[in-house]
């Protein structure tokens, strides 16, 4: 009788298991199942590339772009190190730093051969480039301070308060770029498809993307991180929609940033900080301000009120001996039809933005 119970025992047990692996599978499965149909519509939505589709939760595949960006095989410049002499310092946010090998300053260098160092204007000041003992020992031909338009009032307005009888800059002799000769570098550089890699899928993302879609479909607004704007044209873009532009929702807030501090005491702000750095008179003051995604596809939109968003103009005409017209290139461009001035899937500029802001910078350089 023992070993019967026994028996009994086992195949109870061995039952229960087995009930138990089959509800472990059933689990294993519903969990699985979900997640790969996620993976699938996220190979379909491409894997995410430029920061506006990821904040605004938009597909690379609607706003991905499709030509390619030119890519040096490493930066000719040093990034966030001050440590030896330099032809030209930067200082600059993400318009100077964000993929240092898709970089202006890498065509700035191919152009001319100047040495280039880059800092964080988020982390270091320009009163604390003036004191490092490398620029002291050996300054360099040009200081460049840069900024996008958006968090520009901002960083003006941190600046001392205005003192005008300051601001009386006296001639000074300054390097003599304009008749300097140039030694053009030859950098390697290959043309950048977008990655599209299958295991660059983010679930995540994926899962927020359909989500907001199923919101919208039921009513719900759009999120606001990111505008979608109509274009009056196609063709300024290499993406798949060519009819929509995004754009950042804090480029719509530019102006009344900018309206918080007037213009002559932003112009005048800035005076003193070029008299800061040419005192000496060895190294010449340069504001270089990115213009808004917004300011630069103004013109374009179907909504006529953006048309003339940026006040880049005014103050470039009371700086013109410290401002080059970046916005006026990169304008120019965009009325042309160039593709990609700006990638249609982030803030920032393609390889055409990065190679006009270059070359505007040495003809400002080489004319003033």
């Amino acid at each position: 009788m023992p070993s019967l119970e026994w028996e009994k025992s086992v195949s109870s047990s061995t039952s229960s298991s087995e009930a138990n692996r089959s509800y472990t599978r059933w689990v294993l499965a519903l969990a699985f199942v979900p997640g790969l149909l996620l993976f699938i519509y996220g190979i379909f939505l491409q894997p995410l590339y430029g920061d506006l589709t990821r904040i605004g939760l938009f597909s690379e595949h609607e706003f991905g772009w499709h030509g390619t960006q030119e890519s040096f095989k490493e930066a000719a410049y040093v990034q966030d190190s001050y440590k030896q002499h330099a032809d030209v310092v930067v200082l600059g946010d993400s318009f100077s730093r964000a993929w240092p090998r898709q970089q202006w300053q890498n065509h700035l260098i191919a152009q001319t051969g100047w040495s280039v160092v880059t800092l964080d204007i988020n982390a270091v000041s320009v009163d604390q480039i003036l004191a490092n003992p490398v620029f002291q020992a050996s300054p360099p031909k040009v200081l460049i301070v840069e900024s996008v338009e958006r968090y520009f009032a901002d960083r003006v307005g941190k600046m001392p308060a205005c003192v005008p009888a300051n601001t009386q800059s006296a001639a000074r002799m300054m390097p003599a770029l304009a008749t300097e000769p140039l030694h053009p570098r030859e950098l390697p550089s290959s043309a950048m498809p977008r990655p599209q890699q299958w295991n660059d899928v983010k679930l995540e993302f994926v899962w927020k993307y359909v989500r907001n879609q199923w919101r919208m479909a039921r009513g719900g607004e759009p999120r606001a991180d990111v505008g979608k704007l109509a274009l009056q044209r196609s063709g300024l873009f290499s993406s798949a929609n060519q009819r929509d532009v995004l754009i950042y929702r804090e480029d719509f807030d530019t102006r009344k940033k900018w309206a918080a501090l007037p213009m002559s005491d932003m112009s005048c702000r800035i005076q003193q900080l070029r008299d800061k750095v040419e005192r000496k008179g060895q190294t010449r003051f340069v504001l270089m301000v990115a213009p808004d995604k917004l300011a630069a596809y103004g013109p374009e939109l179907q909504d006529t009120q953006w048309a003339h968003a940026s006040q880049l103009p005014e103050l470039a005409a009371l700086n013109p001996q410290t401002m080059p017209r970046l916005d006026l290139a990169m304008r120019q461009a965009i009325e042309r039809g160039q593709p990609d001035v700006y990638l249609p899937d982030d803030t920032h500029w393609g390889s055409e933005g990065h190679k006009l802001a270059a070359s505007t910078m040495l003809t400002f350089l080489r004319q003033h």
